[in-house]
């Protein structure tokens, strides 16, 4: 297929407000396609990627960079490509306004297919090294050269992750389903097993969706558990005594064994093991299977076992070299809390009490790999004493879990609930913001935040934030954000939603100024997560459910 095709379809998706209308107009482009690798390449594409979630494949070409490329190719200088994109706010229409001119379709020239761009782009995110840079950038000025004006303004938002089409993965989920006559829940499901759409599509090409199923070294979509506001409510919602366990304040991990050869995969589907190798090295000890899948919490902890702020833990995840040196700093442990595989047994389905007594079954505790500490009741009183006992330890709180429940991946499902002794914090992603001022002119001295709607995948803001972060904090996040700068006017910008933040408040309001229709009363950050993925958000169904929660709620709009 050629590119201009594929470029042809976002810009109409661009100019489409329509979310039904979108998921439409992609259902009617998928309907022919019968070819394996043309779906695959075609459904990343749609989505701005080169690459499955899992491989997470970075062109890291900044816009410096691109810019250097765009001058070449144009033989304008640096500063006049700059100042129009200070005007455009957009480095793919930059690049289409500048070499609109300079593209001449010869009779013997080669138009670009959808291979062509997958092949490349993957090149880009391949070569390192000490000319790296002047590589890609011939590889770049190889695509400008050969492109036509609009395949150039999303070949350069392809490569800066900023596609603007307004397409989420739920939107190609059901175009998927509609082109091909399946059941949007069983495509959702072979989503949540695998993280590969594109894997999916081709199974769906091939009336083999429902034959999918879970398998080793790729990641499940993590089950998750809802907020109760009290345990006595929380006792409300199971008939039988509840599994209770402790929540702790980690970082979830999913682990995938076979044999010595051993995966630990984060929430954002990230492979984080080479930072983590002496966790790696226990589970191929204290495993007993020769292949699983199990989750659980890993938590930085002191010489006392007492645990460590999550800072802590995002320094061993961010940290690529000196690892020996800062497993010695920043010693961590393993709470197993759920098992998804043994052998070659798929237990997914299976109740949660009898997917804890094969965990048991094959785990050997040790010294830093333990299982997750549970009691079965149902008596207040007693979840109480061992809520308050997880409390003092330093935990975040209690898990309680319908032990006859199976697991159910992706969805924040009413057979898990957590309680906490604040009112729940939200994951929101960072979409905007405002240069500060005096001391902090250089920096972001507020951010606008947004919850997601699932079903739209659209990022609804929901409150402006500036306390809680720290100068150096202040200045961090505003390195990265720069990157992300979608356009600024004055003093305010839009970002490309990449950061996620947790963020606690006093109160949740009703509110005609943000586009959530809610707001944040009083939002500061608690911590910046670099565990989730910007789809990982606090849902909006969860924003309105936590409103609803509230007692002696402002129900005034602000």
């Amino acid at each position: 297929m050629k590119y201009l095709k594929l470029a042809e379809l976002y810009k109409i998706l661009e100019e489409t407000p329509s979310t039904l209308e979108k998921t439409k107009i992609i259902s009617n482009f998928l309907k022919n396609m019968t070819s394996k690798s043309e779906i695959e390449n075609v459904i990343m594409l749609i989505l701005g990627r080169a690459s499955s979630k899992i491989e997470g494949v970075v062109f890291n070409m900044a816009e410096n960079l691109i810019i250097k490329a765009i001058s070449l190719s144009s033989g304008k200088s640096i500063k006049y490509i700059k100042d129009i994109f200070a005007k455009t706010g957009d480095l793919g229409l930059t690049t289409e306004k500048i070499l609109e001119n300079n593209y001449q379709k010869s009779l013997f020239s080669k138009e670009l297919t959808i291979s062509d761009i997958i092949a490349n782009l993957r090149k880009l995110a391949e070569i390192e090294g000490k000319k790296s840079q002047n590589i890609k950038i011939n590889i770049l000025l190889n695509l400008l050269n050969q492109a036509s004006p609009l395949e150039k303004r999303y070949l350069i938002r392809t490569i800066l992750g900023q596609l603007r089409t307004g397409v989420s993965d739920g939107f190609v989920r059901n175009a998927l389903a509609n082109a091909f006559d399946k059941d949007p829940n069983i495509v959702q499901q072979a989503i949540d097993y695998t993280n590969d759409i594109s894997e999916v599509a081709v199974a769906v090409v091939e009336n083999r969706i429902e034959k999918i199923k879970p398998c080793l070294f790729k990641p499940i979509s993590s089950m998750l558990a809802q907020k109760e506001p009290s345990i006595e409510e929380a006792l409300k919602r199971f008939e039988k005594p509840s599994a209770i366990e402790q929540k702790y304040d980690g970082m979830r991990a999913q682990i995938h064994k076979k044999k010595d050869i051993v995966i630990i995969f984060t929430r954002r589907l990230e492979n984080i093991t080479k930072q983590f190798p002496e966790l790696a090295k226990l589970v191929k000890t204290n495993i007993k299977a020769e292949q699983a899948i199990v989750e659980g919490e890993i938590v930085a902890i002191d010489e006392n076992r007492k645990p460590l702020p999550f800072q802590f833990l995002s320094q061993r995840v961010k940290r690529k070299y000196g690892i020996e040196k800062i497993i010695k700093q920043i010693p961590i442990e393993i709470n197993l809390f759920d098992c998804l595989l043994v052998d070659e047994e798929i237990i997914i389905n299976t109740p949660f009490k009898e997917r804890r007594k094969k965990l048991e079954l094959i785990v050997k505790e040790s010294k830093n790999f333990y299982l997750a500490k549970q009691i079965i009741s149902d008596s207040a009183d007693e979840i109480n004493k061992f809520y308050k006992d997880a409390l003092k330890i330093g935990h975040e709180g209690i898990i309680l879990k319908n032990r006859d429940s199976p697991y159910v991946p992706g969805k924040r499902v009413g057979h898990m609930l957590k309680l906490k002794p604040v009112l729940e914090t939200l994951d929101l992603v960072i979409v905007g913001g405002d240069w500060g001022e005096g001391k902090r002119a250089q920096w972001f001295g507020s951010f606008l935040l947004a919850c997601v709607n699932k079903q739209t995948g659209e990022y609804l803001t929901i409150g402006k934030m500036g306390s809680g972060l720290t100068d150096e904090e202040f200045a961090n996040i505003t390195v990265e954000l720069k990157k992300d700068i979608i356009k600024q006017e004055g003093k305010s910008v839009q970002f490309y939603p990449k950061i996620v933040v947790e963020v606690a408040y006093e109160e949740i309001q009703k509110s005609l100024v943000y586009t959530s229709k809610y707001a944040l009363r009083f939002p500061r950050l608690v911590k910046i997560r670099d565990d989730r993925l910007p789809t990982d958000a606090s849902d909006l169904e969860v924003v309105e459910e936590i409103y609803k929660q509230q007692k002696g709620k402002i129900t005034n709009y602000i």
